[in-house]
């Protein structure tokens, strides 16, 4: 799953972790409100990398 902190009305409220998002890629492309500068790359059979992302209105599950 994803980590993260989790955001609300606009402060930083607390980090989550082991999420999951509940949507298709599409919808998932369309919440994405900003994007950070942040592009790190870890190992996992393969490398999967992305940067920090503020997405608005997605279900999530998690810790």
């Amino acid at each position: 799953g994803a980590k993260g902190i989790w955001v609300e009305n606009g402060n930083l409220s607390y980090p989550v972790k082991e999420v999951t998002i509940a949507t298709d890629i599409l919808s998932f492309c369309r919440s994405i409100k900003k994007v950070g500068n942040d592009l790190r790359f870890i190992p996992s059979g393969g490398y999967i990398g992305s940067p920090s992302l503020l997405v608005k209105d997605v279900t999530v599950s998690g810790k």
